[in-house]
């Protein structure tokens, strides 16, 4: 006999994505920061002396570590609007996304800016998340030949590649008055290619265990034979 199982529904889905741990720790970990005060982000922060003298926790801690509030608003505001989106399509992907960029970005600062005494802020990891999300669009919209959402991606795509062009033209950032504009566009370079890499992994390797799936709701069917 034959019957078909169909997908969670919606709510379901987004309840679900609201009480994953994952991101509630990195939630909790970005909000706390700041009203922990300013001790902490010191203790925190990415210390090259420190670092040296075999702090290295601080090579994570420290992008979660803000200079102002103004950064902390924008970098916060963003994570939180990009991070649903992108483990709602597949929490492996937001996970290696996060903990690559995260590595990546702090050995960038370390080897290539030796001049870089300390270094606080989530940016790069946004951008990291930000082309992932871009580039799971156009995949998605390329292979199931969604126009309008081939549209989104390539929108995505150039707006982030616009912002890095105009940080680098002007010597300022965008959103967030900064004196060291070299450093955050190397650590977005940095986030984007993680996010490349990351998105154009195939689903084979790198798992899809979505929340949701990010394709059009799928029905499921099952045989069993009985004799």
């Amino acid at each position: 006999m034959n019957y078909t199982v169909g997908t969670a529904k919606p709510k379901r889905n987004t309840l679900r994505l609201l009480r994953d741990p994952m991101l509630l720790t990195l939630a909790s970990a970005i909000i706390a920061l700041p009203i922990a005060g300013g001790w902490l982000q010191q203790v925190l922060q990415f210390d090259r002396d420190a670092i040296r003298n075999g702090q290295i926790w601080r090579l994570v801690t420290g992008h979660f570590t803000h200079w102002t509030f103004d950064q902390f608003f924008w970098d916060t505001v963003t994570f939180a609007f990009l991070a649903p989106l992108c483990v709602f399509r597949s929490q492996k992907r937001f996970l290696a996304t996060v903990v690559i960029s995260t590595l990546l970005i702090s050995g960038t600062v370390w080897f290539c800016h030796p001049e870089i005494l300390f270094y606080r802020g989530l940016s790069g990891i946004d951008s990291a998340l930000f082309v992932l999300l871009a580039v799971s669009i156009l995949k998605e919209s390329l292979g199931e030949r969604d126009w309008p959402f081939l549209a989104l991606g390539c929108g995505l795509t150039a707006a982030f590649i616009g912002k890095t062009a105009f940080e680098l033209v002007t010597g300022s950032t965008m959103f967030v008055d900064s004196q060291t504009v070299n450093t955050l566009c190397l650590a977005h370079a940095g986030g984007a290619l993680v996010g490349v890499a990351v998105g154009l992994i195939r689903p084979g390797s790198a798992g899809s265990d979505a929340v949701g799936s990010p394709a059009r709701t799928q029905t499921v069917k099952s045989s069993i034979y009985v004799n």
